[in-house]
């Protein structure tokens, strides 16, 4: 008879007037055991020992998408993990401290707020061991200005107000988040960024300003010089 830390183990002759069995031992944790194996045959008694490690690997994480340079305040970051003993369900991933949904076939990806300047993105993988692995990239975020455009405005007329008209737009604000100001006062874009302005003017020349200025304090400004004539005809002599 043969037993492995007193579990009896059941033997069969493989043919060639020896005895073979098996044992399975689950390790839950990383670390050594000693195994005793002891065989009786006929009132004789062997016994050995056999000292086994186990230890295992963190998970193999992968970052395949993230840019380095983004004029957006988000980006998404994505990749994939595997791990040779933990099924997927047994791994969890975490970007900036925030879990991820992991994909049955180890994809994930996570969409992350950024900050003006440098971002620090740093992704952790975790098996069912504790075992983790580290990723840690840097995105630089750089702001831009609103984009802004004049369509419409005189260089000279002999109106005493002109109608001001043009489009704002920006790559993180929606337009009707822009603050575009004519001369001073405010103007509210429209859904797709178009505006418009009716500005008085004086005889002579105009000068009108326009800035548009998104949440981030970035300004954008246009200046137009507008000259009003008189057409009164005062000065013709008789």
């Amino acid at each position: 008879s043969v037993t492995v830390d007193g579990a009896s183990i059941k033997m069969s002759n493989n043919g060639n007037d020896q005895y073979e069995g098996s044992y399975v031992y689950y390790f839950t944790e990383e670390g050594t055991r000693m195994f005793t194996v002891t065989a009786e045959k006929a009132g004789k008694t062997k016994t050995v020992t056999a000292l086994v490690k186990y230890e295992t690997n963190a998970p193999i994480l992968t970052i395949t998408n993230c840019p380095q340079v983004s004029d957006k305040d988000s980006v998404t970051i994505s990749g994939t993990v595997q791990d040779e003993k933990d099924h997927i369900s047994g791994v969890t991933v975490m970007v900036n401290g925030s879990p991820v949904s992991i994909g049955g076939n180890g994809t994930w990806s996570k969409e992350v707020r950024l900050t003006e300047g440098e971002n620090t993105i740093t992704v952790t993988a975790a098996n069912s061991l504790g075992k983790t692995a580290t990723e840690t990239r840097t995105v630089t975020f750089s702001v831009g200005a609103p984009q802004l455009t004049i369509l419409s405005c005189p260089a000279t007329t002999n109106q005493s107000t002109i109608l001001l008209q043009g489009t704002v737009s920006d790559n993180n604000d929606y337009s009707s988040a822009i603050i575009v100001t004519v001369n001073g006062s405010r103007v509210s874009p429209g859904g797709n960024g178009t505006w418009s302005k009716e500005v008085r003017l004086t005889e002579g020349e105009n000068t009108i300003i326009v800035t548009a200025t998104n949440s981030f304090g970035k300004t954008t400004t246009e200046t137009r010089t507008v000259i009003c004539v008189s057409d009164s005809g005062d000065d013709e002599n008789e």
